[in-house]
């Protein structure tokens, strides 16, 4: 079995707060939809963008983590 390094395990970090903030999103929405709280549309639209945005903004900081820890072997 492979050692479990520290970029896996910030890999994992991330994924499961990254699943774990859209999970807790789409809860939101559902109830605010099933309350009726007024303008969930706009709450459906926001999901919709940070869908694509969370995931996005999580594999820069993994890119730029490996290159941090790049630059720092190098050194």
């Amino acid at each position: 079995m492979e050692k479990d390094t520290g970029r896996n395990k910030l890999k994992r970090i991330l994924a499961v707060t990254g699943v774990t903030i859209l999970i807790l999103m789409y809860l939101l929405l559902l109830v605010f939809a099933i309350i009726d709280v007024a303008g969930w549309q706009r709450y459906f639209f926001a999901c919709m963008g940070a869908t694509i945005i969370i995931p996005v903004i999580l594999w820069i900081n993994l890119f730029l983590y490996d290159r941090m820890m790049d630059r720092r072997k190098e050194q």
